[in-house]
């Protein structure tokens, strides 16, 4: 029973460390993005000095997520502007990179400064004190 358990957790650890950010293209992001899933969403680019620097973080906030009791539901996926230039027009993509919360197909720009704070502000659900992109400017809108 012992080593079941060691097994177990050598699994679930190979899991955590193996884990990606979900790559969302123009093509799949129908199927990805569901009316009740919660998503972070980051917009780069290959030649972002800042979207470089910042990707090892990003790295990490999926981690910190997907081994979270509370957050392991929450996605994090990316998204490259160059290659998806469809979705960054459908998210008014302006700065490089942009972090987008998506909630019940409710989106959220994170502002810059919080950026290093992704994993609380998921966890603690402080993305509800940031106004939605709403009517025709959310992603989500019959337009």
């Amino acid at each position: 029973m012992l080593l079941v358990r060691v097994f177990a957790l050598l699994g679930l650890l190979a899991a955590l460390c193996f884990a990606q950010v979900t790559e969302v293209t123009d093509s799949n992001v129908g199927s990805l993005v569901g009316k009740q899933d919660e998503w972070l969403l980051e917009f780069y680019a290959d030649w972002c000095g800042y979207c470089r620097k910042f990707a090892p973080k990003y790295e990490a906030v999926q981690r910190v997520l997907a081994s979270s009791p509370t957050s392991h539901d929450v996605r994090v996926g990316k998204v490259n502007v160059d290659t998806n230039p469809g979705l960054a027009a459908r998210f008014f993509i302006q700065r490089l990179p942009t972090i987008m919360h998506i909630k019940d197909h409710e989106v959220r720009v994170i502002p810059a400064d919080r950026m290093n704070d992704l994993v609380s502000i998921v966890e603690d659900q402080s993305w509800n004190e940031i106004k939605p992109a709403s009517g025709i400017t959310s992603p989500f809108s019959i337009m």
